[in-house]
This record gives C-alpha cells, sequence and structure tokens, in this order.
C-alpha cells in the first residue's frame, strides 16, 4: 500500500513495476531522483528505490534527508541488479585491469579500503558477498 518513487527508465523503476508493484506498492515514475527527493519531502511519496550510494549522498546526508533513512532489506537480485559495479578500462588493456584488481586486493588486505569506505558511508559499498 506504499506510494513509492522511482526514476523512470531505470533498474529500479523495473524491479519495482515487477516485484514490488504486485505486492500492493504504487509504482510512479520520474524523470530524475531530485523530483523524487522533493515529492518525498512533500509528503507525496512514501519512499523510493534507488542506488544506495545515490541516495546516500544525494538525500540522506543532505539537509532535505534529515529524519529519512534507509529501511527494510538490500535489493540484489542479479536479474534486476547485475552482479555488481565496476571499473572501465580499454578492452585487450589487461596490464591496467590487473594493476587495478591488485591494488583494490592491497587496500583491502591492509584495512585501508574499509578505512575509506567508513569515513564517507554507513554500508558495505563492496557488496556483503564480495570476494
Amino acid at each position: 500500500g506504499k506510494k513509492i518513487g522511482v526514476q523512470r527508465g531505470s533498474i529500479h523503476d523495473r524491479f519495482a513495476k515487477e516485484v514490488l508493484a504486485p505486492k500492493g506498492a504504487t509504482i510512479v515514475p520520474y524523470g530524475t531522483q531530485n523530483e523524487i527527493y522533493l515529492d518525498i519531502g512533500a509528503g507525496r511519496l512514501d519512499g523510493t528505490v534507488a542506488d544506495a550510494t545515490l541516495l546516500e549522498d544525494g538525500f540522506l546526508k543532505t539537509d532535505a534527508g534529515k529524519g529519512y533513512a534507509f529501511v527494510g532489506p538490500s535489493f540484489t537480485d542479479v536479474k534486476y541488479f547485475g552482479d555488481g559495479v565496476g571499473i572501465a578500462v580499454r578492452k585487450g588493456d589487461d596490464a591496467n585491469r590487473e594493476r587495478i584488481n591488485a591494488a583494490i586486493d592491497a587496500i583491502r588486505a591492509n584495512g585501508e579500503y574499509k578505512k575509506i569506505q567508513d569515513k564517507y558511508f554507513n554500508f558495505d559499498i563492496y557488496g556483503p558477498d564480495a570476494q
């Protein structure tokens, strides 16, 4: 019975329409996430489904986002959200890809990644199932 705003044409739009709408949610598509924030603040929406990092910095850490928080489970269905995010490198540029992977592995192993993450986020940005 909740009214949920989603950015039109996004993976969150598809997920909300296919998963949340059949459970009774009213899905309201918007052109931008900022329009959704305005309608949440005005009381026209009960919530939104969007990328956690976008919501954290774009809304929850702003004055408009005070009094709001993440609720419910994280949505991680690979069918809708894929298998994580990536860093783009030139096709065939194995040397750079390997250097980036090694650097990420190194800062995760020595704790630097966690320190940086904890400074900017209040959730695991690498993902709970990441290796």
